[in-house]
């Protein structure tokens, strides 16, 4: 993979039209930037710049032959392998619903605080630096997703039951370090 943070990972998955991309270069690799525009419908501009955030993340290779952009996927990791296996399935909504989990850098210290124990709302601010306004935003779209519940006024980590959710929660708890929590 790549250095990227997850939350730009996220980012870069929560979007359909980059999961089609993907699923079409793991059954028809490599695949011109042309061809791939012309298979989803889209302006090659788009593709374009659509394959460069897939790039970015990890996901694709690019290579030039002649005047001409191929691209191929990356050697599979697991959070490759598993969106992949989504996608295969038609199960886009899922892989979008999950990854807008963590779009954003609040939502993953969100969840590495809670990582060891349920933490009232107002522990969960101080641990992590974040606004009370802004931190009721941000539990809420976890909760609406399904990684974090209240119980007792109190807010836990909820492992979700697919494969997609536990290895995005995984991929959160690797990147903590003692600076960020």
């Amino acid at each position: 993979m790549n250095s990227l943070p997850l939350w730009k990972i996220c980012r870069i998955l929560a979007n359909d039209l980059r999961l089609n991309m993907l699923m079409l270069l793991h059954h028809n690799s490599p695949q011109c930037v042309k061809a791939i525009a012309q298979e989803l419908g889209v302006s090659e501009n788009t593709a374009s710049k659509n394959l460069k955030r897939l790039s970015a993340a990890g996901f694709v290779m690019q290579k030039f032959r002649g005047k001409f952009l191929f691209c191929t996927l990356a050697v599979e990791d697991d959070l490759l392998s598993t969106v992949l296996e989504l996608t295969q399935a038609e199960r886009n909504d899922q892989v979008l619903f999950l990854a807008t989990a963590l779009t954003h850098e609040r939502r993953v210290r969100i969840l590495q605080a809670l990582r060891t124990h349920p933490l009232r709302l107002e522990q969960i601010c101080l641990k992590t630096q974040i606004s009370w306004e802004a931190m009721r935003r941000q539990i809420k779209k976890l909760e609406r997703r399904g990684l974090v519940q209240l119980t007792d006024e109190r807010y836990a980590l909820k492992i979700p039951s697919c494969s997609f959710g536990k290895l995005l929660i995984d991929q959160a708890m690797k990147e903590i370090t003692p600076s960020k929590v």
